[in-house]
């Protein structure tokens, strides 16, 4: 349920731009309890998501998805993930690429 005064709680309905159903349905469906693995396989969706829950700001989606992000580190895919940590705000993913380049390039 909406709340404030704002037209969102008044209508009860949120208008969201920018993302594929599958995104947003992706969020729902983790609100809801439901084990969203399987969505995670996909990294492109996997990453679009991250960003949908730094947008609106998913206090606990977001950290678990860092979390699975930093556990598939690999050389192949640091850049793209310290990209995405920088476009998502995702400070623990950030460190954990840090944490990685240090590693590997001693």
């Amino acid at each position: 349920m909406l709340e404030g005064n704002f037209t969102e709680a008044k209508e009860n309905k949120a208008t969201i731009q920018g993302y594929k159903a599958e995104i947003v349905q992706a969020a729902i469906d983790y609100c809801h309890g439901k084990n969203i693995v399987d969505f995670l396989v996909d990294q492109e969706k996997a990453i679009e998501l991250l960003y949908f829950t730094n947008q609106y700001d998913f206090k606990t989606l977001k950290p678990k998805l860092e979390k699975h992000f930093a556990k598939n580190l690999r050389k192949e895919n640091i850049e793209l993930f310290l990209s995405t940590s920088d476009k998502a705000n995702a400070l623990e993913l950030r460190e954990a690429c840090i944490d990685f380049l240090e590693i590997w390039s001693n």
